[in-house]
């Protein structure tokens, strides 16, 4: 789509790539978070928290893919 009045085209940011990457990774966090843990199993245990601080150092990245296509949203409804 292109905006008639500066012939720019509207570009939401999010790749293929970005996209199937993000997917990826959820689907890894997803499997490593619904592992039952049982009491004393602290390796278990570790291993979830490892998913769990992936899951947050990955939070912003996440965000701010997302953030040119919240963007385009607003400019579409004005």
């Amino acid at each position: 789509m292109t905006l008639p009045w500066r012939g720019a085209p509207i570009t939401c940011g999010l790749t293929p790539t970005s996209l199937a990457d993000l997917e990826a990774f959820m689907k890894v966090a997803r499997m490593g978070l619904t592992k039952p843990v049982k009491e004393g199993d602290y390796d278990g245990l570790v291993e979830v928290m490892g998913h769990l601080m992936k899951v947050k150092e990955r939070q912003t990245a996440t965000d701010n893919m997302f953030e040119p296509l919240k963007q385009t949203i607003e400019l579409l409804k004005s």
